[in-house]
């Protein structure tokens, strides 16, 4: 997840799987401005340990879960998003250089948006 957090550039917040749950890539998301949302799990110490970013979320998720919840119900609407996607169109990918990797993603994105609006202008 560094790899993934040092391309960005800035962020508000940062919603994650409990599997990303860690107070290093809380500072990691807390450097580059946003705030995590990662669910913590039920035995998750408050302890910051050096780690402000990771005592207050973990203080907002249990003190006040529906202000925590609000934002983290977003993770539910991107795994749909990327669940249709991936129903629809596949997740295979068949090529082998990056160039062309990127182009079918590309590709696989504009016919998932074409159906979509086929689907709608004909209500089916």
């Amino acid at each position: 997840m560094p790899d993934l957090l040092k391309r960005l550039d800035d962020m508000e917040c940062f919603v994650a799987d409990p599997g990303y749950l860690s107070r290093r890539n809380c500072m990691l998301v807390a450097e580059k401005g946003g705030k995590p949302y990662i669910k913590p799990k039920k035995n998750s110490l408050m302890k910051a340990k050096g780690c402000w970013i990771w005592k207050s979320m973990v203080t907002l998720y249990r003190m006040h879960p529906r202000i925590f919840n609000h934002s983290y119900k977003l993770h539910q609407r991107i795994e749909a998003g990327w669940h249709s996607l991936k129903s629809i169109v596949g997740d295979l990918i068949r090529n082998k250089t990056i160039k062309t990797i990127k182009t079918e993603i590309w590709a696989k994105i504009i016919c998932y948006n074409l159906i979509w609006t086929i689907r709608g202008r004909h209500k089916f």
